[in-house]
């Protein structure tokens, strides 16, 4: 027998397909997980549960899908679109924007159908929207409240009538351009040069260009992306487009179009992180990035699929990009299964996971936040009759009563702790504060009180409140014959049910209160009931982290131990900043591992007795079923293989 002790230090190939489950020749597989669902790979290793997301509002018709569209106008006021049947809605700063009690909306020609076919550029206040069955049109902010959508006056419409709508819009060298109408689908337009409705054509180098890729076939094109060139994909290639050479700006006079790779793309817009575009290939299966290589002096295109093909079995019908605190790039399947590919190619991270919700994601889009960036969703729910606006949570949460790990949620938060700055031995006793004011009929929970120890640790109803005196009563409370009062103390809201949640009626949510976990409760007339009083509260519906690392692989003296027989014996996991965590040999046998007696964020080793059955897998399972916080950093089994005589 030889033992063996083999370290899992990082999670950066993410979850592989199973046809590459043999390949302990690749260095990829050592860092490969064959599960990894409602996980997020840190681009530093480790594998984090991702976190849920908060209920916003349900769109305008939940029989219809919607697409969710980022507005950029500056680095403080970002907004979220929805684009449904014939209306645009707007959120911000997560939340729906009204006017007069009712939701901001205006109309659109824009149908169901159509939605996922738009194609959007961005300038300032105006959003230019691209779709071959209707006229190029902007969609223009004045304010919060006010919005306009109207068709656009070209000097010199060339897109006057059906067939001649191009589908593609993008910015470049200061031109607006336009590209595929059903008449001209491999023609590219680019206004003059710092007037983007110009479209009058000459041969000055700032006048209005047109110009036809030289394409086999009806090679349309699907998307532009504007960088040093202008690239650009069609359904059998990619292009670099701009001047008759690489240091040439583009004009009517100079003008070149190189096919650079053969992969075809798919019509979901393509995306740039640094200076890498990413798109979805012809078929929606295989993702590729495309870059330039000082080997070939030219752009070309790799697969990021390739060791995950299985991932985006349903189709890729959505993507977004997120720049903090991780890149990230998000995807959403056609089945309703979000993905994730953390990406940094610079220590060639490529870490794909899928994330399950009780629901179908629809559509995903990203705006910069606060502190990091927000990834929101739209998302089938309830059986299918309802659809939901969400935002994810923050990952960085802070302290563990901020943690979120449920999915279309909300939060009861009471407030933070009060001090208190007096106490009277009085029928009914009266509180002096110093804070901001309770309300008549408020429930508070006293703590730390010095002298007047006999109201710790309870809770009272607050009546007759005087904002002026900063004072108010303890209902009922007679404090005639308790001790003198001498210093400190504080109070704070608690309530022991949550409303507002008609959302999720008729569901089973988790619940975590105070940072800490509570039983699951049913939605009943948009409440819950819970155990005791409590001062923050989350509740949402549930979803679990299940991270399955690949098989071990250690060398023996005799070669590989893959096919030897082989048990874990122990583990030991780091973690960080979690709370509770299963472990087993596989999903259905799992069990907890113990961090000690108060549920406290942990960060550190916890090891465990593992038993493991004797066999050639020696399986590790990993399921986080709490909604709480878990990252798991490393992992390290001590293994005991056999050698056959």
């Amino acid at each position: 027998m030889q033992k063996a002790t083999p370290i899992i230090t990082n999670f950066t190939a993410g979850e592989i397909d199973p046809r590459f489950h043999g390949r302990v020749d690749l260095s990829q597989y050592f860092n490969a997980c064959r599960t990894l669902e409602n996980a997020i790979v840190l681009t530093l290793g480790g594998a984090e549960k991702r976190p849920g997301t908060y209920f916003i509002a349900e769109a305008k018709d939940s029989t219809k899908k919607v697409r969710l569209v980022p507005f950029k106008f500056s680095t403080t006021q970002e907004y979220i679109l929805e684009f449904g049947h014939n209306y645009i809605r707007f959120y911000k700063d997560r939340g729906q924007i009204v006017s007069g009690g009712s939701p901001v909306e205006i109309p659109t020609t824009y149908t169901e159908a159509e939605l996922f076919d738009l194609k959007f550029a961005q300038s300032a206040d105006t959003l230019y929207i691209a779709h071959p069955a209707h006229a190029p049109a902007k969609l223009t902010r004045s304010s919060h409240t006010a919005w306009t959508i109207t068709n656009i006056s070209f000097t010199t419409n060339p897109f006057t009538e059906t067939g001649k709508y191009p589908s593609c819009v993008a910015f470049f060298e200061e031109r607006l351009g336009w590209a595929a109408t059903d008449n001209e689908p491999t023609t590219i337009w680019l206004s003059k040069s710092g007037d983007y409705e110009d479209m009058t054509t000459g041969t000055t180098d700032d006048a209005a260009l047109k110009f036809t890729i030289n394409a086999d076939g009806v090679n349309r094109i699907r998307w532009m992306i504007p960088q040093n060139f202008l690239f650009i994909g069609s359904v059998d290639a990619e292009w670099r487009f701009g001047g008759a050479t690489s240091a040439d700006p583009i004009t009517p006079t100079s003008v070149n179009a190189k096919r650079q790779s053969a992969n075809g793309s798919s019509n979901v817009a393509a995306i740039l992180v640094g200076d890498i575009v990413i798109y979805v290939q012809y078929h929606g299966r295989k993702v590729f990035q495309f870059n330039y290589t000082l080997e070939t002096d030219s752009y070309v295109s790799s697969p990021l699929t390739k060791l995950s093909r299985h991932v985006t079995e349903g189709k890729v019908v959505d993507i977004a990009y997120q720049q903090e605190p991780d890149p990230i790039v998000w995807y959403v399947r056609g089945d309703g299964v979000l993905l994730t590919m953390a990406f940094y190619s610079a220590e060639k991270v490529v870490a794909w996971s899928r994330h399950i919700t009780d629901g179908e994601y629809e559509s995903v889009a990203i705006i910069h936040g606060p502190d990091e960036d927000e990834v929101w969703t739209s998302v089938l729910r309830m059986d299918g009759t309802k659809r939901y606006i969400e935002c994810f949570k923050p990952r960085e949460f802070g302290v563990k009563e901020d943690a979120f790990f449920v999915d279309c949620g909300l939060t009861f938060d009471g407030g933070g702790a009060q001090a208190i700055t007096g106490v009277t031995q009085a029928n009914p006793v009266v509180i002096a504060y110093a804070g901001s004011d309770p309300i008549n009929g408020w429930k508070v929970y006293v703590e730390d009180i010095d002298g007047m120890d006999e109201l710790n640790g309870n809770v009272y109803i607050v009546a007759n409140v005087n904002a002026g005196a900063k004072t108010f009563e303890l209902s009922g409370v007679d404090g005639t014959e308790y001790t003198a009062y001498v210093s400190g103390g504080t109070f704070q809201r608690v309530v022991n049910s949550v409303s507002g949640l008609d959302h999720l009626e008729g569901k089973t949510v988790d619940v975590c209160v105070d940072g800490a976990a509570h039983d699951e409760r049913e939605v009943l007339n948009g409440e819950i009931t819970l155990n005791g009083y409590h001062n923050k509260i989350h509740a949402g519906l549930h979803y679990e982290m299940k991270l399955q690392p690949t098989k071990l692989e250690v060398q023996t003296m005799t070669g590989s131990a893959q096919a030897k027989t082989k048990r874990i014996e122990a583990l030991t996991i780091r973690f960080y900043n979690t709370i509770g965590c299963k472990a087993g040999e596989n999903e259905n046998d799992v069990k907890d591992l113990i961090f000690g007696e108060n549920a406290e964020l942990f960060s550190g080793d916890i090891s465990m007795e593992f038993k493991g059955d004797y066999g050639t897998g020696a399986d590790i399972f990993f399921v986080h079923d709490q909604p709480l916080p878990c990252t798991i950093l490393a992992i390290m089994p001590e293994l005991a293989i056999h050698e056959r005589n």
